[in-house]
């Protein structure tokens, strides 16, 4: 066998080990990402259970309590805080869907009235605001 023969076979036998181990790192890769996807499930559902502060839900129980849409001073005098905070919760809600924001067409008071969008909160939190409800 020539030099050149023997080289063309570690060459080979070197890609044939180095093919092994890519395939061998593939499987390890793969068997990270699945055991991601099972963390990030169970931690996506245990999101859900705590999913948002107390203070969010007071602003949502006072929305519960109206049957129109209020502006974030009148819910600031429901839930004793200040108005700018409160507009910040509601704004925060808004974001998450659990609140409907519009403008105040009638002109007077309040730029944005906020109104509850029950259909949008989760089970968990609706059966917390059941106890609210009229």
């Amino acid at each position: 066998m020539s030099k050149i023969e023997v080289m063309l076979r570690e060459i080979l036998q070197n890609q044939k080990k180095l093919s092994d181990e890519l395939l061998q790192q593939r499987k390890i890769i793969q068997d990270i990402e699945e055991r991601l996807r099972k963390i990030e499930v169970e931690s996506s559902e245990t999101s859900k259970v705590s999913s948002i502060p107390t203070s969010l839900i007071r602003v949502l129980r006072a929305l519960v309590e109206e049957d129109k849409p209020i502006s974030a001073e009148d819910a600031a005098k429901k839930i004793n805080l200040s108005r700018n905070l409160t507009s910040g919760y509601l704004n925060r809600l808004a974001d998450l869907g659990y609140v409907i924001k519009e403008p105040n067409l009638e002109g007077k008071g309040a730029r944005y009235l906020f109104k509850l969008n029950y259909s949008a909160i989760p089970n968990h939190i609706k059966e917390i605001l059941k106890k609210y409800d009229r």
